[in-house]
């Protein structure tokens, strides 16, 4: 008689701290990542009229940063960013708020991605980029950093297992850049929004589109009956 199948014990993105992501999934920070500083280092091209329009959605942050809740931050402020950093593509495009699963370790990661970069028209297929959290810095009680881990976790068993994900998480007008590769990840330090870091901030999320054009090009499709998130 073969014996009953456990059943996955099932773990919400948004239950996850840093220290349960490296003790469960054996993660280790590495203070120095040649992806990530090369990532960072993306050059800046703006024109006058994007610098313009960065320049006034600076001055709305700065006014309303502290009250902002989470969804006029992302109103206000992220959408209109996103908009300017012109991360579609014909291959692949941004979802907001779609599902993502896996089991990992006899555990079921689960939850709605806030925004992700993937494959795919109408339904994300393989998914690259992460950008999570949109919150305040007052009164946040979560960890986003494991959150954010925890669903790039999620995202290596649709890519290959040397496949470098790239994500990035906000408190308030500070931004982190993370990159995972295999076990390893990588954090910047914080880019803020509210000063000229602001420029870089786009040139970073647009060098993102290139990274996922190169991986595309050279990594043959899923099967169709494994690309579905």
């Amino acid at each position: 008689m073969n014996p009953p199948k456990i059943k996955p014990r099932k773990r919400p993105f948004d239950t996850w701290i840093i220290d349960d992501i490296e003790l469960v999934f054996g993660l280790e920070r590495i203070d120095e990542m040649p992806a990530l500083n090369d990532w960072l280092a993306a050059p800046i091209h703006v024109s006058e009229r994007e610098r313009e329009q960065l320049l006034l959605l600076q001055q709305y942050l700065r006014k309303n940063v502290e009250a902002w809740n989470e969804d006029e931050l992302k109103f206000y402020f992220l959408g209109p960013l996103m908009l300017l950093a012109q991360l579609e593509e014909k291959l692949f495009k941004p979802f907001l708020q779609r599902p993502l699963h896996a089991v990992i370790h006899d555990i079921e990661l689960s939850g709605k991605v806030d925004f992700m970069l993937a494959t795919g028209k109408t339904v994300p297929r393989q998914p690259y980029f992460f950008f999570h959290e949109y919150k305040r810095k007052r009164g946040r009680n979560n960890d986003p950093l494991g959150q954010l881990l925890a669903e790039m976790i999620a995202a290596q068993t649709l890519n290959p297992p040397s496949q470098i994900l790239y994500g990035c998480y906000i408190l308030g007008e500070d931004w982190y850049f993370v990159v995972l590769q295999e076990k390893n990840y990588a954090v910047s330090l914080a880019f803020d929004a509210s000063k000229q870091d602001i420029f870089q901030i786009v040139a970073v999320l647009r060098q993102v589109k290139v990274y996922i054009a190169n991986i595309i090009a050279q990594v043959p499709a899923l099967p169709a009956s494994i690309q579905k998130i």
